[in-house]
C-alpha cells in the first residue's frame, strides 16, 4: 500500500479543497525548475470502501505552447499513471460553447480533418452520470491551432466550417501523442480533456460580440470558470475510477 499523503494546510488552497471535499490532501508545491511546479493529492474514498484517488498536479507558471505540454506529458509516462488528465484554456467558435464555459470534448480532431483515436474519458464518464451543469458543454468537437496569432477571419471560417466547437494549441497534440504510446503497450493510459472558453474569435458565420477578450479578461468569471472545470473533472474522474478501481 502507497504510503499517504502528509496534509499541508494551507488557506490558498481552501477553494481546492472545498470542491474536493474533507477527504483531500495534499502538499505542497514543488518547484521543478522552468517555471513548472508539481504537487500531490489524494482524494480519500474511506465511506465507500473505494482506493483512493491519488493524481500528480503538474502546473505552469508561463505559458506553455504546444510541443513543450506534449514533453510535460510524454515525461509522466514514466510515472506509468493510470490516465492523463489535461486542462487549459480555448477558443470558443461556435454558439455550442460559452464565453467562461467549460468545453468537454468527444472528439480531438487535427489538419486535414483527422480524428484521433483516442476516447475522452471525462466526456464518458460525465455523459454516463448525465452530468448537466450550467455552462459546461459536453460533446465538442475539439481542434487545433499553431498559435492565436493565425486566427485570422478566414482561419477561423475555415475552422467553423469543418465543424469545431473550440481551439487550442496543447490539447490534440497531447491526445495524438499518447494514441500512438497506447498502440505500445500493453495497458493504455487513458486521456481526459476539459477546457475552460477564454475567448470567442471571430468568423464570416459568428461576429461575437463579447465583453472580453484574451486581452481583456475577468478575473472574477475566469475564477469561477475554472471552479466549474475542476468540479467536472473531479466528477469524471471520480465516476472512472469507480468503474475501474
Amino acid at each position: 500500500m502507497a504510503p499517504a499523503i502528509p496534509a499541508f494546510p494551507a488557506q490558498r488552497y481552501a477553494a481546492l479543497y472545498n470542491i474536493l471535499g474533507p477527504q483531500a490532501v495534499l502538499t505542497k508545491e514543488i518547484p521543478l525548475g522552468e517555471g513548472l511546479t508539481v504537487q500531490l493529492v489524494e482524494q480519500r474514498r474511506d465511506a465507500q470502501k473505494l482506493s483512493p484517488i491519488r493524481c500528480l498536479l503538474v502546473k505552469s507558471d508561463l505559458t506553455i505552447w504546444g510541443e513543450s505540454s506534449v514533453f510535460v506529458a510524454q515525461g509522466s509516462l514514466e510515472l506509468n499513471p493510470k490516465a492523463i488528465l489535461f486542462m487549459g484554456s480555448a477558443g470558443g467558435l461556435s454558439p455550442k460553447v460559452n464565453l467562461y464555459g467549460v468545453s468537454v470534448p468527444s472528439q480531438f480532431i487535427l489538419a486535414g480533418n483527422k480524428t484521433v483515436a483516442i476516447p475522452n474519458f471525462i466526456f464518458e464518464s460525465l455523459q454516463a452520470m448525465n452530468y448537466q451543469t450550467d455552462r459546461v458543454s459536453l460533446g465538442t468537437h475539439h481542434g487545433n491551432t499553431n498559435s492565436p496569432i493565425e486566427e485570422t477571419i478566414a482561419d477561423v471560417t475555415a475552422k467553423v466550417d469543418a465543424g469545431l466547437d473550440a481551439i487550442d494549441v496543447e490539447t490534440d497534440l497531447v491526445a495524438q501523442m499518447l494514441a500512438q504510446y497506447n498502440l505500445k503497450v500493453k495497458q493504455p493510459v487513458l486521456f481526459g480533456a476539459l477546457n475552460l472558453i477564454t475567448d470567442k474569435p471571430n468568423s464570416d458565420k459568428y461576429n461575437w460580440s463579447h465583453e472580453y477578450s484574451l486581452t481583456k479578461m475577468s478575473p472574477a468569471l475566469k475564477d469561477e470558470a475554472r471552479r466549474r472545470v475542476v468540479l467536472s473533472a473531479v466528477g469524471g474522474v471520480s465516476h472512472a475510477k469507480e468503474l475501474n478501481p
